[in-house]
Parts: C-alpha cells; structure tokens; sequence
C-alpha cells in the first residue's frame, strides 16, 4: 500500500509538471499567484512554519525599492537564509555584469531540503510539496543542489531542457567535458540533458554554499532567462 501511495504521488506529480509549466507560460504575473493560491493552498497550510520564509521573501520582492534582475533556488545548502545580506556569490555577479547595487538586486532562497530515498524519489512529501509550489509559481529562475535532485525534478517536468536555452554545440562542450546532468524526459522518454555539475568551479568553491559538489538547472518559465543563464557562465567550471 506503501509503494502504491508512493507511485500514485509520483504519477501525480510528473503529471502536474507538465500540466503546470504549460499553464504558467501563458499567464501574468497576477494571474499566477491567484491560480497558486487557488490550487495549492493546502500544502502551504501543510507546510507552514516553512512557507513563512518564502512568504518574506515574496513581501520583500514586492515592497523592496530595488529590481530583481534574478531569482536563485538554493537546495539542500550548507547555510541557512537567516537575514536579507546578499551572498557575495551573486554579488560579484551583479558586479561583473555592471548591474548598480542601488538599483538592481539578486534574490535567492536557502534552507529548504529534498532528501531522497534509494528509488530517488522524495522522502519527505510535504517538505516536497512546498519546493514544488514554489517551482511552479513562476518566479524561480534556476535552481542548486545535488545532481541527484536535479535529476528527480527534471523526469517530473519541472527543469527546463539544456536544449531549451542553450546552443547544442555548447551543450556538446559540455558532455565531452563529463559535467552534463542526464535523466529521461518525462514526455518524450528520451535521455535528456537537464542540469551541468558545478563540481570544478572555484566561484561555487568560494561561495561555502555546499559540503558537496552541486549541480545548475533551470526551471521553466524562469522570469530572467537571459540574466540566469548568464549567471551559469559566470559559475561554470
């Protein structure tokens, strides 16, 4: 009964993915919150001492003086966001990029965890329940974590395809280097690329974000496509 409850979630899930990342290309940034709020209020309830964190974070999109330029999920980090400092990371980042400080912002999301099971599905449903909403909310530009996560979240239908935002001859760079991230489509059923291995880069290294060598992957209808995909060239190895 177990295994069965476990395998209806995940169909469920894969199922919402693919449903959800169609819906959210097609609506405002007003007709999102209300349709998140609408249909997925139980898991925030559900998870609520967790949602506060990112309820703060959104007050402080909303009311902060400045523009985000970017929006960075960070899973399963060493560090927890406690205040509303900016990790240098992003930072150099904005710096490299000539964005002005006083105008311009990084936002990021830390302290929220996905451990997996020996099938590599999420152990935890409700703690996976409040990633997922947030993925699904049409904020969240990319995501870092562990290539396993990745991995997971990309054959539910949440992590855009390499294909997607990148040339293929960059992505064939990428794969004769070994830092391509591959799992199964979820529609297609084709091994697809979904996320690079961060694991040689000195900046990731520096930034004390992860015990582990962490992987990049985009999520769809990420807001600031061009802005994040800069940003993993400024990551990568």
């Amino acid at each position: 009964m177990e295994q069965e409850t476990k395998e209806d979630f995940k169909t469920y899930m894969r199922e919402q993915g693919r449903v959800e990342r169609d819906k959210l290309k097609t609506m405002t940034i007003g007709e999102k919150a209300d349709y998140i709020w609408t249909y997925y209020k139980a898991h925030i309830i559900i998870a609520a001492f967790l949602i506060l964190s990112a309820v703060s974070l959104a007050s402080h999109l909303l009311k902060g003086s400045q523009e985000s330029i970017l929006y960075s999920m960070v899973i399963n980090s060493d560090v927890w966001q406690t205040d509303d400092s900016t990790p240098p990371i992003y930072t150099d980042f904005m710096a490299e990029k000539g964005f002005d400080s006083k105008k311009y912002k990084v936002d990021y999301h830390a302290g929220l965890t996905v451990a997996l099971n020996e099938e590599g599905e999420a152990k935890d449903l409700q703690m996976f329940s409040v990633v997922a909403t947030l993925l699904m909310s049409g904020t969240v530009d990319h995501i870092l974590t562990d290539e396993d996560v990745v991995v997971m979240l990309g054959e539910i239908g949440y992590i855009m395809p390499m294909e997607e935002y990148l040339p293929q001859e960059k992505i064939a760079e990428y794969d004769r280097e070994g830092k391509i991230i591959y799992g199964t489509h979820p529609d297609t059923k084709k091994e697809t690329a979904f996320g690079l291995s961060l694991g040689e880069s000195q900046r990731i290294k520096q930034a004390g974000l992860f015990s582990f060598s962490p992987a990049y992957a985009m999520i769809y209808a990420a807001p600031h496509l061009e802005n994040s995909i800069d940003f993993l060239f400024f990551l990568e190895p």
